[in-house]
């Protein structure tokens, strides 16, 4: 049985990583999977921080096994004062599925 690193093990490193460089909270990631690692491979990640503005950092994080790509992490960094909270769009209020409609179309 084959041992390999887990996807979100290896998307945890790399949003780690990017906020020990940038020293910011996430905000947002997202992660392309091009490869795998087994267990007993070495990881190396590096960050390049693209965009470093007054309030939101904008990074990447590629996580290698010697020359092959294995993840590519892009992700949103930072934080902002700012005294409203919760979400702001409100769901409309829709009937259930079992008391909606039929529709067809022709």
């Amino acid at each position: 049985m084959d041992r390999f690193l887990f996807g979100g093990a290896g998307l945890g490193a790399c949003i780690s990583a990017l906020e020990t460089v940038s020293q910011r909270n996430l905000v947002w990631a997202t992660a392309q999977y091009l490869s795998f690692a087994k267990t007993n491979e070495l990881v190396t990640i590096d960050v390049t921080l693209v965009v470093n503005g007054p309030q939101i950092t904008q990074g990447r994080a590629v996580a290698r096994v010697g020359d092959r790509e294995i993840l590519t992490v892009n992700a949103a960094l930072g934080d902002r004062k700012f005294e409203a909270s919760g979400q702001f769009a409100k769901m409309p209020e829709v009937p259930t599925p079992e008391n909606a409609a039929a529709t067809t179309s022709t």
